[in-house]
């Protein structure tokens, strides 16, 4: 839903007394159960005020329906667009026969011209509305521009990528060749030896990359190397010892080779150099042809383009496909660190949207860190729910103003860094949208935004029952 039912800013209920001193100004009508009262577009567009029943409020988007609101007896439907014009912004449904009192634009203008307080009460809901739709607007056009970006780069890169890909494998088979190639018309060994060089060279280019854990490990490498190629009179140790150290070659290997090269091992250790340095190169190509195949498939997850916008959906895979997309933000100073439940549900959502939610807390939590520190995504099975969490190590938000953080164009940012928007959609998203719920606990070095989501979102009939049975709680 767009709207909180809850506010009573935007749903404020008229008493009886108030109701009658409008009667005169309108009429009443009945209508039996489901029919369409208003429809989106059409150019007269009244307000309607319930006198008993309920009505839904809808758009139309594509081929679904999207649920506005309900309002209930004493209550009333429109916004300021009743005043401005422009045809109805949504269709009306009734839900059980209703009673109706209508009015329409002319009747409203009197009524705001008297100075009357329901008509400055009726100005100020619209209004109100009318501000939280251009909030919704702005959040479904980020959407769909973002849904468009990602159609556009996706297309665009992903055949050039698949081409790239296929022909660094290819490249690494025939570099790998060449030098072998050499080896097979070197006159200065045997066969025997020529055999033994091709065989470990073979053996070292195949087997699993090792890294070292950190540069002073890898700086370990090189030294021992170093020692090895200086005690038996390579020239240019220094410049050799890096690249076999990447390669994880050891000196007990190199003097395995020296015993297989013969004689020339000297002649050998420059071809195996040559080797080593080819074939760290086509790794390096197939890499990066491979991270660009990946960010386009992250692109094409994360939009879930040509994809149903609202369906059963796998948390993790979400966050990971955002983790890949902001990965640019989180490559230079930022360590995350994932806490995934295993027996996570898989949740039914509007999937875009979601990915919207995690983008924008991601994005927060590297601000607050200025770059550098610690992330944590945490996710767990909560009941009948899906709790995400994320931490950061930043700054903090001061408790003075986190009640105020979800407030439309709100923001703690420099002038030209923020908008105040990303956790207002993100509280629509996740609440209004979703049935869930959003917290944010915060002190300095450890702030945490939790979002907890049903792993079935309330069904129309059960928001029905849920506003019947809180109007008799009232009542009572």
């Amino acid at each position: 839903m767009l709207h909180d039912l809850r506010d009573r800013k935007l749903f404020p209920r008229l008493t009886d007394e108030q109701i009658e001193t409008l009667k005169p100004l309108g009429k009443v009508i009945e209508t039996p159960d489901r029919a369409i009262v208003l429809r989106e577009g059409d150019p007269e567009y009244p307000l309607f005020f319930v006198l008993s029943g309920k009505l839904r409020i809808f758009k139309r988007l594509g081929a679904a329906e999207e649920l506005l609101a309900y309002h209930g007896p004493g209550e009333f439907t429109g916004d300021i667009g009743v005043l401005t014009g422009g045809g109805a912004t949504a269709s009306i449904q009734s839900c059980g026969q209703c009673s109706l009192l209508q009015l329409d634009a002319g009747a409203l203008r009197r009524l705001i011209g008297d100075n009357s307080p329901i008509g400055e009460l009726l100005v100020e809901t619209m209004a109100r509305r009318a501000r939280q739709a251009d909030s919704h607007i702005i959040q479904e056009e980020k959407l769909a521009a973002l849904g468009k970006m990602a159609a556009g780069l996706a297309h665009e890169l992903n055949n050039p990528a698949t081409a790239a890909r296929r022909a660094s494998k290819l490249m690494t088979e025939a570099v790998l060749q060449t030098p072998l190639r050499m080896l097979a018309i070197d006159t200065r060994y045997n066969e025997e030896e020529k055999a033994k060089m091709r065989d470990f060279a073979i053996s070292i280019t195949n087997r699993p990359s090792a890294p070292p854990k950190d540069p002073l490990e890898l700086n370990d490498r090189e030294e021992e190397l170093l020692d090895w190629l200086e005690s038996n009179n390579v020239p240019r140790s220094d410049e050799i010892s890096p690249v076999f150290a990447e390669a994880g070659v050891t000196p007990a290997e190199l003097t395995q080779w020296k015993g297989a090269a013969g004689e020339r091992y000297l002649h050998g250790i420059y071809w195996l150099e040559t080797v080593m340095r080819l074939a760290s190169l086509a790794r390096d190509i197939e890499s990066s042809t491979n991270r660009i195949a990946e960010l386009v498939a992250a692109l094409k997850e994360y939009s879930y383009m040509d994809q149903a916008r609202f369906q059963e959906v796998d948390v993790h895979q979400g966050l990971e496909s955002t983790l890949k997309v902001m990965h640019h933000k989180l490559k230079n100073g930022v360590e995350v660190r994932r806490e995934y439940g295993t027996d996570l549900p898989k949740i039914c959502a509007y999937v875009g949207e979601l990915n919207q939610v995690w983008t924008n807390l991601i994005d927060n939590g590297v601000d607050a860190m200025e770059g550098r520190g610690v992330l944590t995504v945490r996710t767990r099975s909560a009941g009948d729910s899906v709790l995400v969490e994320f931490t950061d190590t930043g700054r903090g938000i001061p408790e003075e103003i986190c009640h105020r953080i979800y407030e439309p164009f709100f923001t703690t940012k420099p002038p030209g860094r923020g908008t105040g928007l990303g956790l207002d959609i993100s509280y629509r998203i996740v609440v209004y949208r979703h049935g869930g719920k959003i917290r944010v606990k915060s002190k300095p070095g450890e702030t945490t935004f939790s979002v907890e989501l049903p792993v079935q979102p309330p069904r129309e009939d059960e928001i029905l029952r849920a506003l019947q049975a809180n109007e008799e709680k009232e009542r009572l």
